[in-house]
């Protein structure tokens, strides 16, 4: 299995949990992360190895659960955590019709993003879900049922809660 590091991060520790009678072993250089598993016994189809890592820096990396299936070679990009909850102005602002939101979450949560009018009426729900933590985005197509004017845009996530304003022109 092979992680590329981003951020200029270098790894400080890999723990593993592998089936019985597994073992596995790492090198880290030049931005690369390589594990090493072997076993006594093939690994049968669905078996999951998870792979935790502890990186020198500012963040800590997302914890990951990565599929190892006999001696496939995997490869995966390791991205820091957030350190906290956040929600950023959608871009392009004003839309004509499509738009982009993006979000940071720093732990799991349940998410629930809405589009809301002047009136306080929901027009829209964008997420509706729990999520990992990360940064993710989501896009929204204001329909052709909506006039042109101001509208905002709610996420919840555990304790957090923002709004932002949206215009839509027509």
């Amino acid at each position: 299995m092979q992680v590329d590091l981003k951020d200029g991060a270098s790894v400080k520790d890999v723990q593993t949990s592998l089936p019985e009678g597994w073992m596995s072993s790492y090198n880290s250089e030049d931005g690369t992360l390589k594990i090493g598993m072997a076993g006594e016994q093939a690994l049968s189809g669905g078996q999951i190895a998870t792979v935790q890592l502890s990186a020198s820096g500012n963040e800590p990396f997302a914890d990951g659960v990565y599929r190892v299936n006999g001696s496939d070679t995997k490869s995966m990009t390791v991205e820091t955590v957030p350190s906290k909850f956040s929600l950023g102005s959608n871009y392009p602002n004003p839309v004509e019709s499509e738009t982009t939101i993006k979000y940071e979450l720093k732990d799991a949560s349940s998410v629930t993003i809405e589009v809301y009018n002047t009136l306080g009426q929901k027009v829209a729900t964008l997420v509706d879900q729990e999520q990992e933590a990360g940064s993710h985005s989501i896009g929204w197509t204001a329909g052709d049922d909506l006039s042109s004017g101001v509208y905002f845009y709610r996420m919840q996530a555990g304790d957090f809660t923002e709004t932002k304003r949206i215009t839509v022109v027509r």
